[in-house]
């Protein structure tokens, strides 16, 4: 009697088991999937929950856009290729096990350029409103869009030995901040950001000189130094330096009937200060003059000064 009750029971218990194994995976619900993501290979991939259970068996994959596509898939990975470039997609993601369908997960974003994408700039031009030159361009290929290309543009300031480099969304620049007289070497080129490494063909190297198309003068004069004596004065003035590096050719001092005097700058390049000495004056007086800086945009505004000479009686 023990012996047919043991029986039953150990029946009972691998029949419990059978269920288990064969209507318990039945009834198993996957988990939504991790990592959805597309390559710059535009190959769609996801990963199985690290947790997961069930024996997922196939994948439905929905894809949403310009248009709609439906698969189911054994592997974890999709070919998107064919999908327009730069359109915004929705990829929906839902695993089975044993017909049963688990949670979905979605992802949205666009298709990147594919490596061998043409990234050759189908026009750069220049134009010059208000003095200030504005670059623009477009690729050579538009229906590429530019979902991933950006526009690297280096500027190389020859007088200064300096380099901007700047990546840009949008096809055009203004370029606000330059100084006159100066040679500005500007390179374009077009980049695919899901291959950083792959850029296009440079546009031709352009050369701009902002004071050869607007204002180049110097800034009025200002004040460094003034030394006076009872009998003449020595004055150094302060000017645009490199900021403005317009060839200089002279320094004006207009004291009206009193003195007058042009000191030559040619040669210099990219000063600070220029120095001029006056004298023949008369002690104990007060002088009015006006001094401006000559370059080859023109003549500056004058700087205002004013100079008292030392009486006699100081001249120890």
């Amino acid at each position: 009697m023990m012996t047919k009750k043991l029986l039953i029971t150990v029946s009972l218990v691998q029949f419990l088991v059978f269920q288990y194994q064969v209507f318990g995976q039945d009834d198993c619900v996957p988990k939504s999937v991790q990592n959805i993501e597309i390559l710059s290979n535009t190959t769609l991939v996801w990963k199985l929950d690290a947790s997961e259970a069930c024996d997922v068996t196939n994948f439905i994959i929905d894809i949403v856009g310009e248009k709609k596509y439906n698969y189911n898939i054994t592997n974890s990975f999709l070919d998107v290729s064919f999908l327009g470039i730069c359109g915004i997609w929705n990829f929906t993601i839902i695993p089975i096990s044993s017909e049963v369908s688990g949670s979905a997960a979605t992802l949205e974003t666009y298709v990147p350029l594919p490596t061998d994408a043409d990234l050759s700039l189908g026009f750069v031009s220049y134009s010059q409103p208000e003095g200030n030159l504005v670059m623009e361009w477009d690729l050579k290929n538009r229906t590429l869009g530019d979902c991933s290309v950006r526009y690297r543009l280096t500027i190389n300031d020859t007088a200064r030995n300096t380099t901007q480099e700047m990546y840009l969304k949008d096809t055009f620049f203004t370029f606000n901040d330059t100084f006159p007289c100066t040679i500005y070497s500007i390179v374009l080129r077009a980049v695919n950001m899901a291959h950083p490494r792959i850029e296009g063909r440079s546009s031709t190297t352009m050369k701009y000189r902002p004071g050869d198309q607007g204002p180049g003068l110097q800034i009025p004069p200002t004040l460094k130094v003034i030394n006076a004596q009872t009998t003449s004065f020595n004055l150094t003035v302060g000017l645009d330096g490199y900021n403005n590096v317009c060839p200089l050719k002279a320094l004006f001092v207009d004291g009206g009937s009193y003195f007058n005097k042009t000191v030559s700058l040619l040669g210099l390049e990219a000063i600070e200060s220029a120095n001029v000495q006056i004298d023949s004056l008369l002690p104990n007086k007060m002088y009015y003059f006006n001094v401006s800086i000559q370059n080859s945009k023109g003549w500056s505004m004058p700087g205002q000064f004013a100079v008292q000479t030392l009486d006699l009686t100081s001249c120890d």
